[in-house]
């Protein structure tokens, strides 16, 4: 239920950003939210997943209304997690999109690669393809299983700076998207733009 809470509010205040404690910008400055809110249409930036969303007031209630109306009326109806991010997939799969406008411009997960001699990098490319990265507990467990999560200890460690197992990859995220932000500002910004 909690996962509702945050739409009612947003509708309750009027409409307009709302974002996941665990999006961190990219490209995503003021002057581009300013410019991205003209429109008032209900716009979630990583398509189904509600981390990074803007609509008008109207559009909010809209929306909400939508999940509520295909909300499960019994125990047995449910197939999936009922969560925000699954209602909102459902809005697309029972009507349509319904008037919502889906886009892939937060990233999904980490920017880093390894070169075959062990060092870390960070793929600028990509991230200049988004204007925001989202850091979930999925995206940080898996971005440690495939060797994409940021070195965040000592690289001289026997880890090789990195968490010991992909719980404290999830539990460390915060000191991981500070890497994220460092890297990015220091690698993939032109030094004129901060």
């Amino acid at each position: 239920r909690r996962c509702y809470w945050r739409w009612l509010a947003i509708v309750t205040d009027g409409g307009g950003w709302m974002s996941d404690y665990d999006v961190f910008p990219l490209s995503l400055n003021g002057e581009m939210g300013l410019a991205l809110e003209q429109s008032g249409t209900f716009t979630s930036y990583a398509h189904h997943v509600p981390c990074l969303i803007h609509a008008s007031e109207k559009e909010w209630d809209r929306i909400l209304h939508l999940m509520i109306e295909l909300l499960p009326n019994s125990p047995e109806e449910v197939y999936e997690r009922v969560t925000d991010m699954y209602s909102l997939l459902n809005i697309d799969i029972e009507q349509g999109r319904s008037g919502m406008q889906w886009t892939s411009e937060v990233a999904p997960h980490f920017t880093y690669h390894r070169n075959e001699e062990g060092w870390q990098w960070m793929d600028c490319n990509f991230g200049w393809k988004h204007i925001a990265i989202h850091l979930s507990h999925h995206s940080c467990a898996e971005a440690f299983k495939t060797d994409h999560y940021p070195e965040i200890d000592d690289v001289d460690s026997d880890t090789h700076g990195l968490p010991d197992n992909w719980q404290q990859a999830v539990q460390r995220r915060s000191e991981a998207a500070l890497k994220v932000m460092d890297d990015y500002k220091e690698y993939c910004m032109p030094t004129s733009s901060w």
